[in-house]
């Protein structure tokens, strides 16, 4: 087994990693294996190397987490492997019983250690992006999560690059605890993540492309940063000029200006993923 860190951290994770949105009880969905026929699995991927063990409250609406957490009591060490939950969908039919509201994050952990069994995990996540609550408000209840000890780390899931763009540009703002992880859908039949989200989270520092650092940097540097930019700009209109030559086909391309006005003179080429 090969082993990497997780993002820009310094936590070492196995590069596969075990999901167990299909372990929990079949009461849930009905193909979802109980603790019996889940326990194999979970040896089967510990005896091959994996330390990487992925959940989410919503599994089996907290069976997931008491299945896997007790089957991971019998076979592993705490201190050897690395757990992930998520936070966020609805655990109930009353009010606050999901989302990302202050209330129901910090109860969410102190739910999800009760049924794993833990004092604490490892990275706990937001499960999508809740756009009723402030970023502030989520945000502010992980990086309390990670300062009581309950969570080593924090992580995102689902979402668009622009609104992890914006938790990073919150959490350097108030000097808060950052993601160290998204994650996303990928396979052979969706590639979109592949498009902004993944050549954004390889950036090094995992700097908010949106955040204005222009003013920490000396003359010399504002020039060699236009030097850099230009030929991006010269490439970007020889293109829509291409594009412009076909207008009479039913294509419609925008002048130059207003791709600079909304910062998209950048290269299309994918940044590779550690």
């Amino acid at each position: 087994m090969e082993y990497v860190r997780l993002g820009q951290s310094g936590l070492k994770v196995s590069r596969l990693c075990l999901g167990t949105m299909n372990m929990g009880t079949p009461q849930w969905r009905p193909w979802i294996f109980d603790e019996q026929k889940s326990e194999p699995i979970v040896r089967h991927a510990l005896e091959a190397g994996v330390n990487f063990i992925d959940l989410a409250d919503f599994y089996s609406a907290g069976v997931g987490e008491e299945v896997v957490g007790r089957i991971l009591g019998r076979l592993a060490r705490r201190e050897e492997i690395v757990v992930t939950t998520k936070v966020g969908y609805d655990m109930g039919a009353y009010q606050n019983a999901g989302g990302h509201s202050r209330k129901h994050v910090l109860d969410g952990i102190d739910a999800s250690l009760r049924r794993l069994g833990m004092d604490y995990v490892d990275v706990y996540m937001l499960h999508y992006f809740d756009t009723a609550p402030p970023v502030e408000e989520a945000m502010g209840a992980l990086d309390e999560i990670v300062r009581s000890g309950k969570a080593r780390y924090i992580g995102v899931s689902t979402m668009y690059t622009w609104q992890l763009a914006k938790i990073v540009q919150i959490c350097e703002r108030h000097g808060w605890h950052k993601p160290i992880n998204m994650q996303l859908q990928l396979n052979l039949a969706y590639r979109e993540e592949e498009r902004e989200m993944m050549p954004y989270c390889a950036e090094p520092a995992r700097e908010s492309p949106m955040l204005d650092r222009s003013h920490s940097r000396g003359p010399h540097d504002r020039t060699q940063s236009r030097r850099t930019l230009q030929p991006k700009v010269d490439r970007c209109d020889r293109c829509v000029a291409a594009c412009g030559e076909h207008r009479g086909n039913g294509v419609v391309a925008a002048e130059p200006r207003e791709l600079r006005g909304r910062g998209l003179a950048r290269e299309s080429e994918a940044s590779p993923v550690e």
